[in-house]
């Protein structure tokens, strides 16, 4: 920071999203004589629930048979939700058995976008060049672990060439909803953060932001914070 020409010290927060498709959460399950789950369910995943119902319930893969309806969109908050419950019931009765959420349930009961407060100081050049980045990511995780910190935390100081670095990511246990995905889990919070500190220095310079932004931006072989080069990228 003491090399730098301009710092700018914001926080910033984005409050919880949820996915809004356009059906809410619905699933139907039927369990046949020979114990072979039949399941009819709005998902984007439907390799991912065999895998998972196979591996919480016992029974081979090949006797699970996912049928995924068509869906009025997913953007990350159809993966897997309540598909073992409807799954397991079915087969406790033998019967057939429908879970169909109202939409006022679907927003108390999915798993929405979390909430995040990020606090983030950067310095800069007067030609551009970016000098030094200071991070601190709180993810609210909601009832489990699972928030989406450590993309956060990559994107956050990833997405330029800098070789300060320090960068802080937390996820913290509330008493809501558990959180889940929307459309690049964690990317928007992050980046609502850095693309504002960037648009804020290049004014107070006088740059122009597009150009700050082609010349610092991140290229393949670049090292990410967590130190992985990165591959061909198309950000430039």
């Amino acid at each position: 920071f003491a090399e730098a020409d301009c710092i700018v010290e914001g926080t910033w927060r984005s409050a919880w999203v949820h996915q809004s498709y356009i059906e809410p959460h619905s699933t139907i399950a039927d369990c046949d004589a020979s114990g072979e789950i039949t399941i009819w369910t709005s998902t984007q995943a439907p390799f991912f629930i065999r895998d998972e119902l196979a591996q919480t319930l016992g029974i081979p893969e090949n006797k699970i048979r996912v049928v995924p309806t068509e869906m009025g969109g997913g953007f990350g908050g159809k993966i897997y939700l309540y598909e073992l419950m409807v799954a397991a019931l079915a087969m406790m009765v033998r019967r057939p058995v429908k879970f169909i959420m109202s939409r006022r349930e679907d927003m108390l009961a999915a798993t929405p976008a979390p909430f995040a407060h990020i606090e983030l100081k950067t310095g800069m050049k007067k030609d551009g060049t970016l000098v030094a980045l200071q991070a601190k990511l709180i993810y609210d995780s909601g009832a489990f672990p699972g928030a989406p910190m450590l993309p956060g935390c990559l994107l956050v100081g990833g997405y330029y060439k800098c070789d300060n670095l320090e960068v802080q990511g937390y996820e913290v246990l509330t008493n809501k909803a558990s959180a889940g995905a929307l459309r690049a889990p964690g990317a928007h919070n992050a980046t609502f953060a850095i693309e504002s500190n960037i648009d804020m220095m290049a004014a107070e310079l006088g740059l122009d932001p597009l150009e700050v932004r082609l010349r610092i931006c991140a290229e393949e072989g670049d090292p990410l914070p967590s130190g992985q080069a990165l591959p061909r990228i198309g950000l430039r």
